[in-house]
């Protein structure tokens, strides 16, 4: 109990260091109130729960987000935990260019647009695209993201099951149309990708498989590797064999992820002296 204790205390510390004064208050007042439930579930999402209803305000660097409190758990993830900037330096600056695999409600893309960068943002479920515009609207920083609704490295993941695909919460009876990523810079004229976000539930595997010519313009990855649908060491074979130095981090410290098999894969390039 002490070591999920210990962790539930230091992500609720990064939501207080983060989050405006009320939303750390209802914070706290959520993991009180829903602590049984914490427990036996030993993840805090009970607690993310008791947050919807009203909108939340997180300081960040570049300004402030304000996110929809039903989306909480993502929020106290990429906003406060900074999952995404975790190792090796990894930043977003303004005028980078970044593309997020993987959007889901367009948290991190709306994080990046407020740091200052351009984004590309890439969601293969439907229903998310005017939940993603409504956040960048609520955020004013529509001019700054580039929303894409399609599918990346669809021949492996939970999105290679049709089946799966259209049990996912917000797939809308439409499939995705299969994009691929040096296709997508040149329709919009992008020459480099400073920081490549991925969280594309297993599809890591198969864009990894469909060749290497994508890598020459990415200068930092970030991403979910989903260890049931294939091997890490492939793809840091891959990263570090196109020059890229690496670290991967299995969060078996975090108790709601830990049963999911879900790492954390950085990635930048190599200095040369």
């Amino acid at each position: 109990m002490f070591g999920p204790l210990k962790i539930f205390t230091e992500k609720y510390f990064a939501v207080a260091s983060t989050a405006s004064f009320s939303t750390s208050a209802r914070y706290l007042w959520s993991i009180v109130v829903a602590l049984p439930r914490i427990i036996k579930a030993k993840s805090l999402m009970p607690a993310d729960a008791l947050m919807a209803g009203r909108m939340h305000a997180f300081d960040v660097e570049g300004g402030t987000v304000y996110w929809e409190g039903k989306f909480f758990d993502g929020a106290r993830e990429i906003f406060c935990e900074k999952v995404y900037f975790a190792r090796l330096d990894i930043n977003v600056r303004a005028g980078d260019f970044v593309v997020d695999l993987g959007a889901g409600v367009g948290d991190f893309a709306t994080l990046c647009a407020i740091r200052g960068a351009q984004v590309i943002s890439v969601e293969a479920q439907r229903g998310f695209i005017p939940v993603i515009q409504r956040h960048l609207k609520l955020n004013k920083v529509e001019n700054r993201i580039i929303v894409e609704w399609g599918l990346i490295g669809g021949s492996r993941g939970f999105f290679s099951d049709e089946a799966k695909l259209k049990q996912s919460s917000h797939y809308e009876n439409q499939e995705p149309p299969k994009l691929e990523l040096v296709s997508l810079l040149r329709k919009h004229g992008w020459e480099r990708i400073d920081l490549l976000k991925m969280d594309i539930e297993g599809s890591e595997f198969a864009l990894f498989e469909s060749g290497s010519e994508w890598l020459p313009f990415v200068n930092a990855i970030s991403m979910e590797t989903h260890l049931d649908h294939g091997e890490v060491s492939d793809l840091i074979g891959a990263l570090e064999k196109n020059g890229f130095e690496t670290c991967h981090i299995i969060r078996t410290s975090a108790p709601e992820r830990s049963a999911n098999r879900i790492g954390f894969l950085f990635a930048t390039r190599r200095r040369t002296k």
